[in-house]
């Protein structure tokens, strides 16, 4: 019981910690959003933004990081067939190290404000660049030494390759809407969106297939390197059966 209410407290706060995250990585554009909103003076404008800030640059973003969290461990057990790490504490990990992730992509979007161009880049940078250098720190120095012999290199493809999809994805999109804007321009304007070329855009496409590079690299050398540990370790595992439904949500039933 005791040890329940020390990991639900570190879950609230977890929670706060990416809320607050959240709104700081996303500081300089809040400010354009929401600048004439404070500058009216009007206070219905204020609580309105306040609150649109706090539950969409703050609340729905730590939403979906504790929903990724949970379906990639999830996957991981389905794939590994064991229950590799307690799964609060697998979610625990995942929240604080994105926390800092973001706290830090604050403090590059603030150089924003010195210079507007530097936006351009940390659409590729942000992602490709300072959360995988967050998601790689974590597998290596917190999870890697907990995962039981034999299943690690099946723990880490099970984590590591929806991961990777998923900036294989955004960067293309991104390259895609650089080259062909006119494939997107109609459904943005709908949205209320333009996009404005950046010359300086190339340069950052170049960075982001750099750091993309970086990241397939060490994906492969680490899972690599995972496999021939697996195949000399004397340890042993407890085979998952799969019999018993791994539920995401265990609370709803889901």
């Amino acid at each position: 019981m005791e040890n329940r209410k020390k990991q639900n407290k570190n879950m609230a706060f977890a929670f706060l910690g990416v809320i607050a995250a959240s709104v700081i990585s996303n500081i300089y554009a809040l400010h354009i959003g929401y600048s004439e909103h404070f500058a009216s003076g009007n206070g219905w404008n204020i609580v309105s933004a306040l609150f649109e800030i706090l539950i969409f640059g703050g609340i729905l973003p730590a939403v979906l990081t504790y929903v990724v969290a949970l379906v990639l461990y999830s996957i991981a057990v389905r794939y590994s067939r064991a229950q590799f790490l307690d799964r609060n504490d697998f979610v625990l990990y995942i929240m604080a190290y994105s926390a800092g992730a973001k706290l830090l992509m604050g403090i590059v979007n603030a150089f924003c404000f010195l210079n507007p161009g530097v936006l351009t880049f940390t659409h590729y940078i942000n992602g490709l660049g300072i959360l995988s250098a967050f998601m790689i720190a974590m597998f290596n120095i917190s999870l890697e030494k907990r995962i039981m012999p034999k299943v690690k290199s099946k723990v880490f493809l099970a984590l590591g390759l929806p991961y990777i999809l998923y900036h294989i994805v955004v960067y293309f999109s991104n390259v895609l809407m650089y080259l062909r804007p006119d494939i997107f321009e109609e459904g943005l304007k709908m949205l209320g969106y333009s996009i404005i070329k950046d010359p300086n855009e190339i340069y950052a496409i170049i960075c982001g297939a750099i750091l993309l590079a970086g990241l397939l690299i060490y994906y492969f050398l680490m899972y690599n390197n995972l496999v021939k540990k697996d195949k000399s370790d004397d340890g042993f595992f407890v085979d998952y059966s799969g019999e018993e439904d791994v539920k995401v949500f265990d609370e709803f039933d889901i």
